[in-house]
């Protein structure tokens, strides 16, 4: 018998302790709410970026265009000085005056006129000032001025 008890007591598995959980908190965070909330505020920033970039974009918008509009303004400005200055220039009295003055001519005491149509063999020719023919007219300085 002492031999078995010796048996029994070797061969007995250890008795099992119980741990208590009571009150102890374990070692490793809940790394799951940490990333969540992580999370969440990386939106939060890159909501606000982007919109922070967009209203830099829509400000800078809103400069170019007022420049713009500053800019054809003065182009308009320009651009009817220039029309009124082509309007002097291309006036008929200063480009007579400048040809006659600065390059010598003179106005003709005569003007010829073709016509592009043949007068019909029932109506006659009529000359002003001195004969033609084959649709020509020749009309004087001062006829051509009472006719315009």
């Amino acid at each position: 018998m002492l031999v078995n008890r010796q048996q029994e007591i070797a061969y007995s598995p250890e008795p099992q302790r119980v741990r208590k959980t009571v009150g102890v908190v374990s070692s490793r965070p809940d790394t799951s709410l940490k990333r969540n909330y992580m999370l969440f505020v990386m939106l939060v920033i890159a909501a606000a970026m982007l919109i922070t970039i967009q209203s830099q974009i829509t400000v800078q918008a809103g400069y170019n265009l007022v420049q713009l509009k500053a800019q054809t303004a003065t182009l308009e400005k320009q651009n009817e000085l220039l029309r009124l200055d082509i309007a002097k220039l291309s006036s008929p009295e200063r480009i007579q005056l400048i040809a006659s003055r600065d390059l010598g001519m003179i106005v003709p005491p005569t003007t010829y006129y073709a016509s592009t149509t043949k007068p019909a063999a029932s109506q006659p020719i009529v000359a002003q000032g001195s004969q033609a023919s084959d649709g020509l007219s020749i009309i004087s300085t001062a006829e051509a001025s009472t006719s315009n």
